[in-house]
């Protein structure tokens, strides 16, 4: 059997910076490459040209169809390959031209991964008919997410859109629109990942801007067309405009034939706006009645288990979780019908599950979930963390937790390592963290928590150099390149390095040396007179008077500066600068609180409740403090305090709730065993179903997750 050719055909607009990385993957395997340009300005024709490209100018008309049929009626060879200059072929490329040679069918399915952010489980994946035999009729249609048509047949097409929501962890949405031709699609071996729609780049092209003016052109035509209204949602969603995503994704759900093959991840993204929106009872009611119809999409399954545990429906969210893990498709055929989130049948639900078996006290339970979903994907940092997490709270030995993190990880990744230590950092176990951090090739983001580790392992010595390192690092960085201002992202980086050098000279007692305020520019009069405060506090030393400042920003500062150095473990810090009268009393146990010094917060919350002083967030911490150490009485009088100060407050109405019912548990159980109880069967029968029901009425308050949740650091710190 002869070997077909195979063409490659793209259109681009000012793509030097992708295309040279597409073509340089499928340049070997093509027998030709046609490119369609529709005005670059950069180097694009060039690098076309260097791969051997026939390249054809067409004026761009706003039409992604016109483009890509421009490119069709000049092609030579047996089947045709479509990509996009931001998409790259990473399998296949050797199994092709076989697979080809042995198709009966006229188009095949291509398996696209739509990458959404950086880490590897920021991505959306869904097959599309990207191969297509030449000669047979076909064609583009649609202004825009261009379809593939084939003379006298249905069109069988994909567009491949993604959503970012700057909400919890993030909303990510795509979807593929396909029509049945005259014979099933095949899926061939090439596998592509798309990077066009990486937030930083759709932000750069405008994308979403380009596409909504093109799509509100569609609809001039057609208003009703359901598949156009769609993506207009998709394209608000880009906009970070949800009203009118929303309104957009219910007229196409409304508008939508029910064997569209598109409308499964309508209903996808529909949810998850709807669950970003916390409109959970519309996105329950949604995700209830449609699941019945794609009762093997495991998205759903894992969307309607989040929506549950947002009512405290934890078994029920668990039930969901499983689903979606037993509904991993077994077939080819079958996962092309849905777009799906990378994990979504495997480690993220198993991660929720074994969180929720963690709650209800399952250890067993939880710690198998937990390494199912490293199993399933090692850098999974929530499962790496909720299991590090799991065995410090049994008590497991810190050098333990690591080797079992270890064993579970690729120890040859240094990614993976820096994860495993962030998981034993955020358990408390820093000395295991510092062990395996692969020092020499941390980025930025994790100088902050390996300085912390250093800070809380009395190495501050260490912890200044990598501040000041860190300092002159990007301020080298911004010299260099002077035009581009600092990101708040790096601001925030410095920010941090600039405290932490300062909360290790202070808690040390020394004060901070002449080269540190090069680096805290604005901030360093504020520097300077905490400092005063502190050393005035420390060692009764008299330095001259500074400029008069804003009491409210000195204030803020000092705040935030007690919050870091509380997180890095350096408590008698932070009552210092209270002493200095830095924090406030209610500031200070706040963040003592918050960082899992607890004992000492309820002291400075019960001094504060003494002299009448105690404000509403501190009464409902310190009748969370009484309520863990049985004293019910205690916690209920404090809670409907703060019921009273705020009606609203659903912690302290739950709180006391719970309260009332473990005074409720407690007296019965007392009855219990009494010898009136002992002596009638009547009587006991009686009693122990009421301590049955009121232990699961306090199960069911639990699932509400109404307490505060403590990591490892926390409990060590005395929770």
């Amino acid at each position: 059997m002869s070997i077909p050719t195979l063409g490659v055909h793209l259109i681009v607009y000012n793509e030097e910076k992708w295309l040279g990385a597409c073509l340089e993957q499928v340049h070997t395997l093509a027998d030709e490459l046609i490119i369609v340009d529709t005005g670059s300005t950069d180097r694009s024709i060039a690098i076309a040209e260097e791969y051997g490209a026939t390249v054809i100018r067409s004026p761009w008309e706003h039409n992604f169809a016109k483009a890509r049929n421009a490119g069709l009626v000049h092609a030579n060879t047996d089947w045709i390959l479509v990509l996009d200059a931001d998409e790259q072929v990473i399998a296949g490329q050797e199994e092709i031209k076989e697979f080809l040679s042995q198709e009966e069918g006229s188009q095949c399915l291509i398996e696209l991964v739509n990458w959404t952010g950086s880490g590897p489980e920021e991505c959306i994946h869904y097959f599309a008919p990207r191969v297509f035999r030449n000669r047979y009729g076909y064609r583009y249609e649609g202004l825009i997410h261009e379809q593939l048509v084939q003379a006298d047949q249905e069109s069988l097409g994909e567009i491949g859109l993604n959503i970012r929501l700057n909400i919890g962890h993030g909303v990510k949405c795509s979807s593929t629109r396909t029509k049945t031709a005259s014979m099933p699609p095949s899926i061939c071996p090439l596998k592509v990942n798309h990077y066009g729609y990486l937030p930083a780049v759709i932000e750069s092209r405008q994308t979403a801007l380009r596409n909504l003016k093109i799509i509100q052109q569609a609809l001039l035509i057609n208003p009703d067309d359901a598949f156009h209204l769609y993506n207009l949602g998709v394209t608000y969603c880009q906009l970070e405009d949800r009203e009118q995503a929303r309104i957009a994704f219910l007229q196409a759900l409304s508008s939508s034939p029910v064997n569209a093959p598109y409308r499964a991840t309508l209903v996808r993204d529909l949810g998850k706006l709807l669950y970003a929106n916390q409109e959970l009872e519309q996105a329950r009611n949604l995700l209830l009645a449609e699941i019945r119809r794609y009762r093997d999409y495991p998205d759903l399954y894992t969307l309607l288990g989040l929506v549950e545990q947002e009512y405290g429906m934890s078994e029920q969210a668990y039930g969901y979780f499983e689903k979606a893990v037993k509904s991993s498709i077994s077939t080819q055929n079958q996962v092309a019908l849905y777009v799906t989130e990378a994990g979504a049948d495997s480690y993220i639900p198993l991660t929720h599950m074994a969180e929720i078996d963690k709650r209800k006290g399952r250890s067993s339970d939880a710690e198998d979930h937990y390494r199912a979903a490293i199993k399933a994907h090692q850098g999974y940092l929530p499962a790496i963390s909720g299991l590090a997490d799991l065995l410090q709270k049994e008590g497991i030995a810190d050098p333990s937790i690591q080797q079992v993190l270890v064993e579970l990880i690729d120890r040859e990744n240094p990614g993976h390592l820096q994860k495993a230590a962030y998981a034993l950092m955020s358990c408390g176990a820093y000395e295991a963290a510092l062990s395996i951090l692969p020092v020499q090739s941390i980025g930025i983001e994790e100088e902050s928590w390996a300085r912390a580790c250093l800070i809380q392992t009395q190495r501050k010595p260490q912890a200044i150099q990598r501040s000041q390192l860190l300092l002159e690092r990007i301020k080298g960085l911004t010299e260099e390149f002077s035009n581009l201002p600092i990101s708040p992202y790096d601001q925030k980086q410095i920010d941090l390095a600039v405290m932490d050098w300062a909360i290790c000279s202070w808690s040390c007692a020394e004060p901070l040396p002449q080269v540190f305020y090069k680096h805290s520019n604005e901030d360093s009069v504020f520097y300077l007179e905490i400092e005063r405060q502190l050393l005035n506090i420390k060692q009764q030393n008299e330095t001259q008077d500074l400029p008069q400042l804003d009491l409210g920003i000195l204030l803020q500062k000092a705040e935030k500066l007690a919050d870091r150095a509380a997180a890095c473990g350096q408590k008698d810090l932070l009552l210092f600068m209270k002493k200095a009268g830095l924090l406030s009393p209610g500031t200070a146990a706040d963040l003592l609180y918050k960082h899992g010094y607890r004992l000492e917060a309820a002291e400075q919350y019960l001094e504060q409740l003494a002299k009448g002083h105690l404000h509403l967030e501190g009464m409902s911490h310190l009748a969370e403090f009484m309520y863990d150490r049985a004293n019910y009485s205690e916690s209920l009088a404090l809670f409907e305090q703060a019921v009273t100060l705020s009606k609203d407050h659903n912690r302290a109405r739950i709180g006391a709730a719970a309260s009332c019912l473990q005074l409720a548990r407690e007296a019965a159980v007392r009855m219990l065993n009494t010898e009136t109880a002992k002596t009638s069967e009547s009587t006991y029968a009686t009693l122990a179903q009421d301590v049955a029901d009121l232990t699961g009425s306090l199960q069911r308050l639990d699932d509400l997750n109404w307490k505060t949740a403590w990591d490892g650091q926390a409990r060590r710190r005395g929770v």
